[in-house]
């Protein structure tokens, strides 16, 4: 008798294995073992048969049988290793491959298997050790390049990755998951325009994939290409209506195009799919925050935190949402994360700190860290080469916010007032066209109004650049709806931060800040990246054509008590804090018949207020609430109120100059950065000094003073009102535009001379 089985047999039995009869293949692989027990060839196909069955046990007694009859065969200690590996004893595993690779140096299924081990269990050099020696002994195993891509991904080995699975693609370049898995990396580096290459050929050899749609459209909003992005999430979403990553991404973008319910619907769907979904609440608490529903986002935010503790942005936009509504429980918590919070936590929005504390220095590092983790998108730069000869100098304001809103109250001076022999003036508006009386007058101002609201990015840019826009000026910096992606771009050679956002960019590609001595004065130089333009007078152009309503309207018309002294604070609630307040009602108990005269906010601050009142010892029915009205209507009802009291962080910047504007005088108290100087710039440049306090009892001596001594504070308003018909320059329109447009041509001269940016200091003409 034969000590083994007949070739007819063993390749019998092999067919019938292969052909997937195993139950056939089990029958004849024990009749061989019976039959011939000294050959392991048939213990070792019983082996895999069993395990195909889930009979774990039984596979590796086959198995180690197998072994005992052929010691050196590396596959039975790989198929061992396989169950042990699959039943979730790993230790196990790892000895049996190890094993196989001692019998058989180059046996790089166990080199595979290992790698995949250790990328489980998260050991990823291990893992990252084996794929090679699967690559050294094996270069054409499709299967390592996916699988040592995703463990250097997750080792955040990202450029290594991306070689890898470009290797990959050279061997075999129809492997879809080497293309998705490209794309993904891709992204992570930056290079967004090249992910998309790769997810589309992804998408080629695997048509239904949701994912490579979903990622897809990450990737087109990324590049501002709002269309394509919109299109690729409706297919995600069909594909699969269950991705609640998928949800929250599109939300996002609907929020940003302004779509706020859609927006709103998404954020929803994607918590019903996945009720700890943190990020998802921190956005609905976005919706809701634009949406003027403060509760329900605070609710949003302190769900998202709950779920999630290190989710700053949540976090950083909880504490400004408290702010809104007068909150001071929060004060403590202010102050012991106001110095960490996105600076040594990932970055948050650098808008939102602005009021919590006055430090330039934590400023300065909150927005470099938000421009290093946001954008860090080189691959998106365009690489523009400046080379224009125009005529005029071309100058672009680019603004979500040419209609009307606080700020255009005062640009609009400038813009009407620009010497359109020497400039071409340009509005890039990406905010709303609703053609109101602001955005029509803008639009006779400009040379040129050019909506790209539905423009993509690249379309932006492009546009811009065709253009041959020598300046671009950023009126937004990070406040809502701000395109910063724009700028980083290189929209022009000469990139400005103004008016928006009350601090420094942090960032390399804006060139210059607009501001003054007072805002930036020398100590606190090196807290702004940018370098600095310095007006002569205030940083801040104004309108000497606003219009004052001419009605004669009474203080019983807005609840003001006829004989009382009227402390006004038109500052938004977020800017009050409770030191400021605490102030005002100590001077409201030391001075009978007094009120304080607020902007009509949440109902929630309004409360908030009345009962910190009460906690004073102060009436809440001293606390009068002026509802929103028409600019020259506002303007107008300033003369009921006999003082403007200002508040510290974030001083009143609009506000302010309205207020003066309307002949009523502001005391502020100077601070350190640039929101909390602000008032001092404006009292200064029109020659009310002696409105500025350096510190908060000075502040509250001076209220004091000026409410108690009418004939001061009467001769201070005719001073006021005597300096506004002077043409103080902090009003003189025509003044501070040729000084701003000296500025303009300052720095485009040193451009122009192929010299560096540098501090300039303008002369007033």
């Amino acid at each position: 008798m034969n000590k083994n089985p007949t070739t007819e047999q063993i390749s019998e039995l092999i067919k019938i294995y292969q052909s997937g009869d195993i139950d056939k293949a089990e029958n004849i692989s024990i009749s061989i073992s019976r039959d011939y027990p000294s050959n392991p060839f048939s213990l070792k196909i019983l082996g895999l048969i069993y395990e195909k069955k889930g009979k774990y046990t039984d596979s590796i007694d086959a198995n180690k049988k197998a072994i005992l009859l052929s010691p050196n065969d590396p596959d039975l200690y790989n198929n061992i290793a396989d169950v042990y590996n699959k039943i979730g004893k790993l230790n196990d595993a790892i000895e049996y491959y190890n094993t196989a690779i001692k019998i058989k140096k180059d046996y790089f299924l166990s080199y595979y298997n290992l790698g995949i081990i250790y990328q489980k269990t998260n050991n990823f050099n291990k893992a990252e050790e084996n794929f090679n020696y699967v690559l050294n002994y094996k270069p054409d195993f499709i299967a390592t390049y996916i699988n040592l891509g995703l463990t250097l991904d997750k080792s955040k080995k990202y450029s290594e990755a991306e070689k890898i699975y470009k290797k990959g693609i050279k061997i075999n370049n129809n492997i879809f998951e080497l293309f998705f898995y490209l794309g993904n990396t891709l992204q992570v580096l930056g290079k967004i325009e090249e992910a998309v290459e790769n997810y589309k050929i992804a998408i080629k050899l695997k048509p239904n994939f949701f994912g490579t749609y979903s990622n897809l459209a990450n990737s087109f909003h990324k590049l501002g290409l709002f269309r394509e992005a919109i299109q690729s999430y409706k297919k995600a979403i069909e594909l699969n209506n269950n991705s609640p990553e998928t949800f929250n991404n599109y939300g996002n973008l609907l929020r940003q195009l302004g779509n706020l319910i859609d927006s709103e619907n998404n954020f929803k769907k994607a918590i019903t799919l996945n009720p700890n979904f943190a990020k998802a609440y921190a956005n609905l608490g976005n919706v809701y925050r634009m949406t003027g529903k403060i509760n329900e986002s605070i609710k949003a935010y302190e769900k998202a935190i709950n779920i999630e503790p290190k989710l700053h942005s949540a976090e950083a936009h909880l504490i400004f949402q408290k702010k809104n509504v007068c909150d001071f429980t929060i004060s403590e918590k202010i102050l012991k994360k106001s110095s960490t919070l996105g600076i040594t936590t990932k970055s948050i929005g650098p808008f939102s700190a602005i009021s919590w504390n006055d430090n330039p220095e934590e400023q300065f590092l909150r927005s470099k860290k938000y421009v290093e983790e946001n954008f860090n998108n080189k691959n998106f730069l365009m690489n523009h080469k400046f080379n224009y000869k125009n005529k005029k100098l071309k100058i672009g304001y680019f603004s979500a916010d040419f209609y009307d809103f606080p700020s255009m109250h005062v640009m609009i001076g400038l813009l009407e007032n620009h010497n359109k022999n020497l400039f071409e003036i340009y509005a890039f508006s990406f905010g709303p066209n609703n053609n109101d009386w602001m955005n029509k007058r803008v639009k006779s101002a400009v040379d040129h109004f050019i909506d790209v609201a539905n423009l993509s990015s690249k379309e932006i840019i492009e546009k811009v650049h065709n253009l041959e826009i020598d300046i671009a000026i950023d009126e937004n910096g990070y406040t809502f709806n701000a395109r910063t992606e724009l700028f980083q771009n290189r929209l022009s050679p000469i990139q400005i931060n103004f008016m928006g956002f009350p601090s420094t960019s942090g960032a390399d590609f804006i060139d210059y800040i607009i501001a003054d001595k007072i805002v930036i004065p020398d100590i606190f130089r090196k807290f702004y990246s940018e370098k600095i333009i310095y007006l002569p007078h205030s940083f801040m152009p104004s309108d000497n054509m606003k219009e004052i309503s001419s009605k004669n309207t009474t203080r019983e018309e807005f609840n003001l008590p006829k004989d009382a002294f009227v402390l006004c604070c038109f500052n938004k609630t977020y800017k009050i804090s409770l030191i400021e307040f605490d102030i005002w009602m100590r001077i409201l108990n030391k001075i009978e018949n007094s009120v304080l005269w607020l902007l009509e906010s949440n109902e929630q601050a309004m409360q908030n207020l009345k009962q910190e009142a009460i906690k004073k010892g102060v009436s809440p029915k001293r606390l009068i609430f002026a509802k929103k009205i028409p600019i020259s209507e506002h303007l107008e009802r300033h003369k009921h109120a006999d003082l403007f009291v200002d508040t510290f962080n974030y001083n009143a910047h609009v506000t302010a100059n309205d207020s003066l504007w309307a002949g009523l005088p502001v005391v502020t108290k100077e601070g350190k950065q640039f929101a909390a100087r602000v008032s001092s710039s404006l009292l200064n440049s029109i020659d009310l000094k002696e409105l500025i306090t350096k510190n908060t009892d000075d502040y509250e001596k001076l209220i004091l003073e000026l409410a108690t001594n009418k004939n001061k504070l009467s001769k201070i308003k005719e001073k006021l009102s005597a300096n506004k018909l002077k043409m103080k320059p902090l009003f003189n329109t025509e003044l501070y535009t040729k000084n701003f447009e000296n500025g303009l041509q300052k720095i485009f001269e040193l451009y122009q001379n192929g010299e560096k940016p540098r501090d300039i200091n303008v002369s007033s003409m």
